[in-house]
């Protein structure tokens, strides 16, 4: 704003100035022709008086004419460094010295000229300090291109620079999880949290390094402080039921599991995990439902269409669970596991033809299984037409 202010002032007042420099010029003019008519020192006064009133009004207002005067005074210099010298050689020591103090004066003008106009030297604008929040802008940015290590560095440097900071701890953990280096990370997170236990992020992020390093409980201690600051937070719930699944408390992973869906209940992957869990209790029949739903958000995952036909097969409805896996086999013609899955639910409804097209087809994709192997001989003895166990597929099946 001030600057503003001294520019407008400036152009308000141009006139003013340009006449004001004008005169100066004309005082710089008799002062000169002084210079060639008196014959004393002293009388020459007069010209180092104006250019000292012309320096200052130069500073004051910037006229047009700091260029100019600012020349005049460098050859001012060098004629009175010139007497100087020529009069202390002829020994006229009082003349030297007046003339050293008119030198002196001229330089000093000239000094605040150039400091306030900058004309002769162009300072280089300094590089301005790099802080903390530079280096964990930059940190940022290397993160995002999954250079770990780079990304590490610089949030180092932000978190020195600031150490009250709990945002460069928590990126710094994360560069370091990134890099696999799970002890640091900890480390990075529990001194963000000291800062701001309050952040769900660095609790659910300190949650998947504990899992990585297999402390699953206090993984799950960690999403219970993430849920109570963030409720709402259905991955938080979703992660937390896998967690509790993976320790076998199937109920309370399906409770978790259910606050996840009632958050966000188009997420085929909480559907799926709780139909997981309600398997592990017996619960085929809820599974099944959780299943169809995950397919209806997901209808080509070939994972969800091979996790229902084996729950299918399960219940005994082999006719369903063909349809299942038909579907997983279009979807994905070249995974033999498929096929093999296939045959035992077309086995089961003893329809052993298709059962052995199945399981041939499966060999065909992987050779030499010895399941598979297994289960075609045993299809072969059932049509009357026993095998070698290991014996090769007896020919290609359609599709």
């Amino acid at each position: 704003m001030a600057n503003l202010e001294v520019s407008v002032a400036r152009d308000r007042t141009t006139p003013v100035r340009v006449a004001v420099a004008v005169s100066m010029g004309g005082v710089i003019a008799l002062a000169a022709v002084g210079i060639a008519l008196w014959r004393t020192p002293l009388d020459r006064l007069a010209l180092w008086v104006s250019l000292l009133v012309l320096a200052f009004v130069i500073v004051a207002w910037r006229s047009l004419w700091v260029e100019l005067s600012a020349t005049s005074l460098v050859f001012a210099v060098l004629a009175l460094t010139s007497l100087f010298v020529w009069n202390l050689a002829n020994r006229s020591v009082t003349n030297a010295a007046i003339f050293l103090a008119y030198d002196l004066l001229a330089v000093l003008v000239l000094s605040l000229l150039r400091d306030r106009t900058h004309i002769f030297v162009r300072r280089r604008p300094s590089a301005p300090k790099e802080g903390a929040d530079v280096f964990l802008n930059r940190g940022m940015g290397f993160a995002n291109q999954g250079q770990f290590a780079e990304a590490r560095d610089a949030f180092s440097k932000s978190a020195a620079m600031a150490p009250e900071n709990p945002e460069a701890w928590y990126q710094r953990g994360l560069a370091a999880f990134g890099l696999g280096d799970f002890v640091d990370a900890i480390d990075s997170f529990d001194r963000s949290i000291a800062l701001d236990k309050d952040y769900p992020p660095v609790w659910r992020s300190r949650s998947l390094v504990m899992t990585k390093i297999g402390a699953p409980e206090e993984a799950i201690a960690c999403l219970d402080h993430a849920l109570e600051l963030r409720p709402e937070d259905a991955d938080s719930w979703a992660g937390r039921g896998d967690l509790l699944h993976g320790l076998g408390r199937y109920e309370e992973a399906v409770a978790s599991f259910d606050r996840a869906i009632d958050l966000v209940d188009t997420d085929a992957d909480s559907w799926s995990a709780k139909a997981d869990s309600l398997r592990k209790l017996g619960r085929q029949d809820e599974a099944l439902g959780c299943y169809d739903r995950a397919i209806e958000l997901r209808p080509r995952s070939v994972d969800l269409w091979s996790q229902k036909g084996g729950l299918l097969r399960e219940l005994g409805r082999y006719g369903d669970a063909v349809s299942a896996y038909d579907q997983a086999t279009g979807l994905v013609p070249h995974d033999p596991d498929f096929w093999y899955e296939k045959g035992r639910a077309l086995k089961g409804m003893q329809r052993y033809q298709e059962a052995l097209a199945a399981y041939e087809q499966g060999l065909q994709l992987s050779p030499g299984d010895p399941t598979a192997l297994s289960e075609r001989a045993s299809v072969l003895a059932h049509l009357g037409n026993p095998a070698p166990e290991g014996a090769p597929p007896t020919g290609k099946s359609p599709g």
